[in-house]
């Protein structure tokens, strides 16, 4: 979970439903965005500078990347789609 300025609590979670698995984004605990299809599994770690993304799809094409916690503060499209 992610806190932005105007204090909106942004969440991203793997849901699974009978159709499909994908990754969703939530703002304050309700709505529900999907932003990524076909996902296996995901896996989000924090440390002190930065938020560390690594995610799987079914086709098992595997995906990581690191977002800076400045950026993310600074920048707050990041977490919109």
């Amino acid at each position: 979970m992610i806190r932005t300025q105007a204090n909106q609590v942004i969440s991203f979670e793997h849901y699974q439903n009978k159709d499909s698995q994908m990754i969703r984004r939530r703002v304050n605990g309700s709505g529900h965005q999907p932003m990524l299809l076909e996902v296996a599994s995901f896996q989000v770690s924090e440390s002190k500078e930065a938020y560390d993304l690594a995610v799987v799809f079914i086709n098992k094409e595997a995906y990581h990347t690191c977002i800076p916690k400045n950026k993310v503060n600074q920048d707050t499209s990041l977490l919109t789609p």
